[in-house]
């Protein structure tokens, strides 16, 4: 199957399950393990930026630590590295980034 066709399933599967829904959380969750499952990733998020718009915090998330009541400054780890540059990115190894934020970057964990 190419990339094409599976990014065409994807999507209409999270269009359904998004529709479904009964909230906002649970349609993010829905569609983000649809996002995951054509990508065969192993953890995922999406992120939202606070009022301020100078930290992010997860809305969602799959990931083998809990990251729920965690947020980070923009330009920090992966995530806020995405943010600062508004360009997507996908990281086939985490643990080989060179990405590497300091304590003082994150709240909540």
């Amino acid at each position: 199957m190419t990339s094409k066709e599976r990014f065409k399933i994807a999507t209409r599967a999270m269009l359904s399950d998004v529709f479904d829904s009964d909230s906002i959380d649970e349609g993010l969750a829905f569609s983000l393990d649809i996002i995951m499952g054509a990508l065969e990733g192993e953890a995922g998020a999406y992120w939202m930026l606070s009022a301020k718009r100078d930290r992010i915090f997860p809305v969602s998330s799959k990931c083998p630590a809990d990251i729920t009541n965690m947020s980070m400054r923009i330009g920090t780890g992966i995530a806020g590295a995405v943010v600062s540059s508004q360009e997507s990115v996908l990281i086939p190894d985490s643990s080989s980034s060179i990405i590497t934020p300091l304590p003082e970057d994150y709240l909540g964990l």
